[in-house]
């Protein structure tokens, strides 16, 4: 009967040399990482236009991509999708930083009171229950049409995941880091800045990822409600004048600027995060 037995050091050294072989190289990766997405939206925009063009869809139900790439270009040229983007992006930008700012100041106090979190987290917990699209009509009755109300908006989405990222990145601070500093007679300010705020930022950066996405879905919701400009009314009024083809071209627009927000985030992340490289990604990094 074979008993198993462990794996010497010389074994171990071989297997590591071994899975170092089998990475791709960084030029593969590279291709991966930008050949296959290109890969399926081609496939995605050539099934679009085939299905269009069989079942014989008019305009006002499912354009052809080739349709909305032509509107594109138009209102491109003529300016007009640049005023409304601009507008969607700084309700989007202003939101995002006051809310994360607010998210990341909050979840500090209240990791580092007792007290404090248990008399404001009832209530930061059931203002989350409250959908937005709920409170944005109040929002625009107090705030009016313009730019503050979708800023307002946008805030109170991005608000919570940065408070429960930070509450959680403190938390997880091993207990014997911070006993270690203090026995080499650091102050609180020292064992903040060199232990736990290092250590809690790749949750703050979760939570930034996920709220620049949200920020795009809280300025578009202020402008489905009450606006003067911005890409969420863009939709409505074309919407209004069965205008599908415009629809799409703010669509995209909307998806374009939610992805550059997202992968700005990422770029920032890689660069303040050199040290935790391998594990600031999981599961939700769609970047890979």
């Amino acid at each position: 009967m074979a008993v198993d037995r462990p794996l010497s050091l010389e074994a171990l050294a071989a297997l590591d040399e071994a899975a170092e072989g089998r990475r791709p190289s960084p030029a593969r990766q590279a291709v991966t990482r930008v050949l296959l997405p290109v890969l399926t939206f081609v496939v995605f925009v050539v099934g679009w236009e085939a299905l269009v063009y069989v079942a014989r869809y008019p305009d006002y139900i499912l354009p052809r991509p080739t349709v909305v790439a032509a509107r594109l270009a138009d209102t491109m040229r003529t300016g007009l999708l640049w005023s409304h983007a601009w507008a969607t992006l700084a309700e989007t930008v202003l939101g995002f930083v006051i809310g994360s700012g607010a998210g990341v100041a909050i979840g500090l106090a209240i990791s580092r009171s007792a007290v404090l979190e248990r008399m404001i987290s009832p209530y930061l917990v059931a203002s989350q229950a409250v959908p937005k699209i709920a409170l944005a009509p109040l929002v625009i009755i107090w705030f009016g049409f313009g730019l503050a109300s979708k800023v307002v908006i946008a805030a109170l989405i991005c608000f919570f995941p940065l408070l429960v990222n930070t509450v959680t990145g403190i938390r997880s601070v091993p207990r014997k880091k911070i006993e270690l500093m203090r026995s080499l007679s650091a102050t609180p300010a020292q064992v903040f800045t060199k232990v736990e705020w290092p250590s809690c930022l790749p949750y703050v950066f979760a939570g930034l990822k996920v709220s620049s996405v949200l920020a795009v879905v809280g300025a578009i919701v202020g402008e489905y409600i009450g606006a003067r400009a911005g890409l969420g009314y863009l939709i409505n009024a074309s919407g209004a004048g069965l205008d599908v083809v415009m629809m799409f071209v703010a669509l995209f627009a909307i998806t374009v600027l939610g992805m550059a927000i997202y992968f700005a985030i990422i770029l920032v992340e890689r660069r303040c995060l050199r040290w935790t490289a391998g594990l600031t990604q999981g599961p939700s990094d769609l970047a890979g």
